[in-house]
């Protein structure tokens, strides 16, 4: 490799390349995938080139079999000197049904084009957030006459979009105070399921948006301003969702409009707590 690195290392120098993608590592390489040692060497040589050069090296890894879930950083295919070596590994997934639902995409194209990139590894720098991209079509505007133009897919940034977009702290206030005057279940089976009274301050859909709601409430569980409590119920164990800590009334401000925080046409919009 040392004759095709230096003749590389050239190329890269006098054309004043920034940045190398190697897509996929395993095809600049003849050794065993598996083998430590070997990956070790190639991995470094790879590094030395960046160093030589002054340019950053991209090698775009393959993972192994993984039956559906999601790729973590550990999930590379063959040794792990490859992933040792990498000073950042970034796993890319496609999104997932479920967090489609909680973000309310229901088209499964639109779906299909977003991928999130996250920092499996990040020496040197804190973790990031998770990235999203967007795979777009892209014409060459090269046809001419009665030939059509060829597409290219193209990554675009995708601003992954807030659970809470259009909630105040007076959502909160109103569904504590709805929950304090009425009995309300943890079960989405339920018909007094606490994501109905949920949908109906907030002017969201117990269905459609079912996802997002359930969100919403595990977003209000975990940081304490609902909590559950289990009741003795015809003899069964029943789970309520309850007032945790309590929004102080002098912080909920003025009601938001409804124009703005989406009340309007929402399940039994317009209801004072």
């Amino acid at each position: 490799m040392c004759r095709r690195s230096d003749q590389l290392a050239a190329t890269i120098s006098d054309r004043g390349i920034a940045t190398v993608i190697v897509d996929p590592f395993v095809s600049s390489h003849a050794v065993r995938e598996s083998s430590n040692e070997a990956i070790d060497a190639i991995t470094k040589r790879w590094k030395r080139l960046a160093q030589e050069t002054g340019s950053a090296i991209v090698l775009v890894h393959h993972t192994r079999k993984l039956g559906g879930r999601e790729v973590t950083a550990e999930d590379g295919r063959g040794a792990v000197a490859l992933r040792d070596a990498a000073r950042v590994v970034l796993p890319l997934n496609p999104m997932g049904d479920k967090e489609a639902k909680e973000l309310g995409i229901a088209d499964p194209a639109l779906r299909r084009s977003l991928v999130r990139i996250d920092t499996g590894k990040a020496n040197r720098a804190p973790p990031d957030a998770a990235t999203w991209i967007k795979l777009e079509s892209q014409s060459l505007d090269n046809g001419e006459g009665l030939e059509p133009s060829d597409f290219v897919g193209v990554a675009t940034l995708w601003e992954k979009p807030d659970v809470f977009h259009g909630l105040t702290t007076w959502h909160l206030y109103t569904v504590q105070q709805r929950l304090a005057a009425g009995d309300w279940r943890e079960s989405v089976q339920a018909k007094d399921w606490v994501g109905h009274l949920v949908a109906n301050v907030a002017g969201l859909s117990a269905e459609t948006d079912k996802g997002r709601i359930k969100a919403i409430i595990r977003t209000w569980k975990r940081n304490g301003a609902l909590a559950v409590e289990h009741r003795a119920v015809n003899g069964r164990d029943v789970p309520f969702v309850i007032v945790g800590k309590p929004v102080d009334a002098s912080e909920i401000g003025s009601r938001p409009h409804l124009a703005t925080c989406g009340a309007e046409g929402g399940e039994g919009a317009g209801a004072d707590p």
